[in-house]
């Protein structure tokens, strides 16, 4: 008996052909960080990002061509650098976001009982903790650039996953984002 191989979607063969074909296309000409920032939006069509609303609810096509405007429309190589910088950024923030969102999860489904004082949904009890902590982070330290900001706050999420995976339904975060303390 042969061992048959899964045979894959069309669409999706067609996709990935696509996506290669856009960052060979884009690498020579921005370089590896815009080549980077586009495959891993690229990477991120069609996945749980776009349902948990973490990412841009438009986040196909409408988006990718506000940013390609953007660029687009820069006056300078440096204007150009910051840009492509600042995207790369947000995209890494909303990645980490999603991971944590997703380990969050599992770790509700695996101890229900955590949910039981919980203040409000969860998803939005993750949305807002995460949202009052950069707003926090913008107000507490106003003098820090933008790229410092979200460098503190990608920091900070790699904690939260850090204890997350560690501690799980017993990590200070777990009551933090359920809305259960200050």
């Amino acid at each position: 008996m042969k061992c048959e191989q899964p045979r894959r979607s069309y669409k999706i063969v067609q996709r990935r052909i696509m996506k290669m074909k856009i960052i060979h296309f884009f690498f020579p000409l921005f370089g590896f960080m815009a080549a980077n920032f586009l495959g891993r939006f690229l990477g991120s069509e069609g996945s749980a990002i776009m349902t948990t609303g973490l990412c841009l609810n438009s986040f196909g096509g409408v988006y990718w061509n506000e940013i390609k405007t953007a660029l687009d429309q820069a006056p300078s190589q440096t204007e150009y650098n910051r840009l492509l910088d600042f995207e790369n950024r947000d995209l890494k923030i909303r990645e980490k976001k999603q991971e944590l969102y997703s380990l969050f999860q599992q770790v509700l489904s695996q101890h229900p009982n955590v949910l039981e004082n919980a203040a409000y949904t969860p998803q939005e009890a993750f949305i807002d903790f995460f949202n009052e902590k950069r707003d926090a982070l913008d107000m507490m330290h106003s003098e820090w650039s933008p790229a410092e900001k979200d460098h503190r706050e990608i920091q900070f999420l790699g904690q939260v996953e850090q204890d997350l995976r560690t501690r799980g339904p017993d990590s200070v975060y777990m009551t933090k984002l359920l809305g259960n303390a200050d």
